[in-house]
């Protein structure tokens, strides 16, 4: 840190600093649902700045920074839904921020947990078999997953057979 500019090393302690005040509201005993939001927040928007900065400057070459960014807050989203399990909100936005950085063995596993916290969600076994129909192309998968969120919700859940015929159309 000491060959950098000194603007530069202030705004590397900064960011330090409000890496740390994160990270104390996070083990405090009783952590919110809003701070590791912020703090997801937070490190979103510090890795848009890190690429705006990246390309501005006409760097292409992928370095490890490149992945840091987006493993930090995979593990903010981890520790989050360790803590809150039962909030399908925070799952769907877990969900969400997989597939905008195509992280697709944590979409996976993330879906498959999700589905055995909420069975009676149709939403999820939709967005499940869809995931495996058009991202992993496995029409069968995607076939086994209507069928076994159908046989969980029955009759039901008008939504899960229609986009079950869909599917086999």
């Amino acid at each position: 840190i000491s060959s950098f500019s000194p603007s530069l090393q202030e705004e590397v302690r900064a960011i330090a600093a409000k890496r740390r005040d994160f990270e104390f509201l996070l083990r405090r005993r009783t952590a919110r649902k809003n701070d590791f939001l912020r703090y997801i927040t937070h490190e979103l928007n510090l890795e848009e700045l890190r690429r705006l900065r990246k390309t501005k400057a006409g760097l292409s070459k992928s370095t490890a920074s490149d992945h840091a960014g987006k493993q930090l807050v995979h593990f903010i989203f981890e520790r989050a839904l360790r803590k809150f399990q039962g909030d399908l909100e925070l799952w769907l936005q877990y969900l969400d921020y997989c597939c905008s950085t195509s992280s697709h063995k944590a979409h996976s596993r993330a879906l498959a947990r999700a589905l055995q916290l909420f069975p009676r969600t149709a939403g999820l076994w939709i967005r499940a078999a869809s995931f495996e129909f058009f991202e992993n192309s496995s029409p069968p998968a995607a076939r086994v997953l209507m069928q076994r969120g159908l046989r969980l919700n029955g009759q039901e859940s008008a939504l899960l057979w229609t986009q079950y015929f869909k599917l086999e159309v």
